[in-house]
């Protein structure tokens, strides 16, 4: 176990790491398999507590904090992104995550995005109840799909919410709310092929099933 003070050293060097970008952007330090569907489950979460339309939120978070995972072949939400100065930085946990955004306000750094929806801290400053609570997955979806939905309610549409949930600016939100688009219609296309499949498995299962009942049968009279 490390000291304190080995920590502190510890902590200072891999902030100052990340900070000049050598390790920020190895995305095999990340552990994928472990945390890649921290966000999903979140979010599905969120969009079914908000009655959000299916996939939406998800698409978002793929623009927000977007990662791709080479092992699956597809990108998925990175729960612990952190986005500052115009760079996005994925953190191998939450600790590490809180530890860097902690670095960046002691600079005075105010404009930071967090997690798998990349709340702004400095435009929702009572979004949270601190950084632990900014940067778990599912408080971080429910208070995306709670903006998002007020977005809709005031602007009576989605494409202007999607919008909007990036900037005011159309210069700044017409190309992210393009981007999200085409992520929410790849990941319909997804969910509806999982779906297919997934009915096409429990017929399957059911006909074996059947034909399992049919041959005791058989077996049984020729007894």
């Amino acid at each position: 176990m490390r000291s304190i003070s080995q920590l502190s050293v510890f902590t200072t060097v891999t902030l100052a790491l990340y900070l000049l970008g050598s390790v920020a952007n190895a995305a095999t330090s990340l552990p994928m398999a472990e945390f890649r569907h921290y966000c999903q489950h979140a979010i599905q979460h969120a969009e079914a507590s908000r009655a959000l339309p299916e996939d939406l939120l998800m698409a978002i978070s793929f623009a927000e904090a977007g990662k791709w995972d080479a092992d699956r072949q597809e990108i998925i939400a990175w729960p612990w992104t952190v986005t500052s100065r115009g760079k996005g930085h994925y953190f191998p946990d939450k600790q590490a995550a809180v530890a860097f955004v902690r670095e960046l306000q002691r600079q005075g750094v105010r404009n930071i995005d967090v997690g798998c929806l990349q709340v702004n801290l400095h435009y929702h400053p009572d979004a949270f109840s601190g950084l632990e609570e900014a940067l778990d997955p599912r408080t971080n979806a429910l208070y995306a799909a709670k903006f998002l939905t007020q977005l809709h309610r005031r602007n009576k549409s989605w494409a202007e919410a999607i919008r909007r949930y990036h900037s005011a600016d159309p210069s700044r939100g017409d190309p992210y709310q393009q981007r999200v688009l085409s992520f929410w219609n790849k990941q319909q296309r997804t969910t509806a092929e999982v779906y297919r499949q997934s009915v096409i498995a429990a017929y399957k299962q059911r006909r074996a099933e059947r034909q399992r009942e049919r041959n005791r049968k058989v077996l049984a009279r020729t007894r």
